[in-house]
Formats: C-alpha cells, structure tokens, sequence
C-alpha cells in the first residue's frame, strides 16, 4: 500500500467518528465522584500511552452514528484500525453486545490484568 492509500485509508476510519468527537491523541477520562472506575481510567490511560509513545494515532471515547468506545487506534504505518474496550466493571456480554455497532474490530482488556500482547495492530 502506497503512501497515498495509507492516508486515504486513515481518513476512512477517522470520519467514522463523529466530526465533533475527533481529538487525535487527547486522553479523555470520564471521573466519577466515587472513584468506582479508577481502575478502568487507570488501564485505558496504560493502553493510550503504551501505543501513543510509539506513534500511533489515538482516539479516546470517540462515538461512532452508533455508540462510543474506549480507544480507537491506528497504526499510521500500515493504516489498521483497531478499537479497544477496557472492562472493569462491565461484563464480557453485556459488552459484545455494545460493540456489535462498532464499525471496526474491537479486543476486550480486562483492567484488572491489561496484557499488552492482546492488542496487536
């Protein structure tokens, strides 16, 4: 794939996301009073800095015409997409059923034990 198909490809996936949502490379957390999702914050920041620092460009709560994922991200050497949801307090179900309306392919990481091998791209 030539350069110019690596960009067209990039813009493809980035106009899934709403044009109001499209913050490259800003971590958004969403806090909670009592502190119930620090562990899911704590592991989504891990994930967003594991592959920011190695240059890959990164969506966080990006919302899609149908739902909003933890992490989207690309990898600008070869164009792949990958979303990535963090459970912590969810469980695996309930969360297969949410991402059936995510346009790219999701991994799940649990927060409480964040493999960085589960996520290739």
């Amino acid at each position: 794939m030539n350069y110019s198909d690596k960009l067209k490809k990039i813009r493809k996936t980035i106009n899934l996301i709403r044009a109001s949502n499209r913050d490259t490379n800003v971590l958004k957390v969403t806090p909670d009073k009592s502190n119930k999702n620090y562990p899911h914050e704590l592991a989504k920041f891990k994930v967003y800095y594991e592959f920011l620092s190695k240059g890959y460009i990164i969506f966080t709560e990006a919302r899609f015409e149908k739902g909003r994922c933890d992490l989207l991200i690309i990898n600008p050497e070869t164009a792949q997409a990958l979303i990535v949801e963090i459970l912590y307090s969810e469980k695996l179900e309930d969360a297969k059923k949410k991402v059936e309306k995510y346009p790219i392919e999701t991994v799940f990481i649990d927060a409480d034990d964040i493999k960085m091998e589960e996520v290739y791209i």
